[in-house]
């Protein structure tokens, strides 16, 4: 069987549909009020800046992970109901939302993957984790082991060894560990 090559990513000039997420602005009320309570917790945007920047520190510089922190107190001051919760609670959740779409929209995510790259990326790496060899996932997935390369290097996040931490804590191997073991064999 004749293995065919599959246009994975699309072509160059294919632009991802965009949206208007433009926020709805303050008004002079609700900016009077943010800024009052801003003030009272400036502390407390003090350790979520300093807790983002110990753990996202070597992603993203720092000046960035701060200003992503105030954007989430304001949105996080935006909605919150004291009776519903302390406000720290909804801070720390908006502040690592933040802090993440900083560093996607940064770029350090490597290649950006068509919806059909990122399927086959999940496809190849069920496979691999089942046991299959890389050339018995190109064999099913009717693909080029170039292709499988480039589906899983698309679908990968960013080197997280690079960065200082390891967020692979299991004894078994990666789909990408086991990948470099084929080819090294």
């Amino acid at each position: 069987m004749a293995e065919q090559q599959l246009n994975l990513f699309g072509p160059a000039d294919e632009k991802p549909a965009t949206r208007n997420h433009l926020a709805t602005p303050l008004t002079r009320e609700e900016s009077r009020k943010i800024g009052k309570m801003y003030a009272e917790n400036i502390r407390l945007v003090g350790k979520f800046q300093a807790k983002m920047r110990e753990k996202y520190g070597k992603c993203l510089p720092l000046e960035d992970i701060n200003s992503a922190v105030d954007i989430a107190f304001i949105k996080a001051a935006r909605i919150w109901n004291p009776e519903r919760g302390a406000f720290s609670t909804i801070l720390g959740h908006f502040a690592a939302g933040e802090v993440r779409h900083a560093i996607k929209a940064a770029g350090n995510w490597g290649v950006a993957a068509t919806q059909r790259a990122r399927l086959a990326g999940m496809q190849a790496r069920r496979m691999l984790e089942a046991g299959m060899t890389a050339a018995d996932v190109c064999r099913e997935m009717a693909i080029t082991e170039d292709d499988l390369l480039d589906v899983l290097r698309a679908t990968t996040g960013l080197a997280h060894d690079v960065c200082g931490f390891e967020l692979h804590l299991c004894d078994r191997p990666t789909p990408w560990e086991l990948l470099e073991d084929g080819e090294a064999n």
